[in-house]
């Protein structure tokens, strides 16, 4: 176990990391993506699949200039 430190007065430890003990196989998935479009803004993994892979501002640009859907 690895001491991390003091937090609200208890010792905080770690355990060591061993990959065939946790079962982790490959690399983990990235936690944010660089949108394809612009190229320049970040965004979290969730966003990605609600936006079509594209960041929220890119995602707007999309339907710019057409009419508003009426309920």
């Amino acid at each position: 176990m690895n001491y991390l430190g003091e937090w609200g007065g208890v010792s905080v430890y770690q355990p060591e990391y061993n990959p065939d003990e946790w079962e982790i196989r490959g690399s983990m998935p990235p936690l944010v993506h660089k949108c394809p479009c612009c190229k320049i803004r970040w965004f979290r993994r969730v966003t990605k699949d609600l936006y079509d892979g594209l960041c929220y501002w890119c995602y707007l640009e999309q339907f710019e200039g057409e009419e508003d859907m009426v309920s």
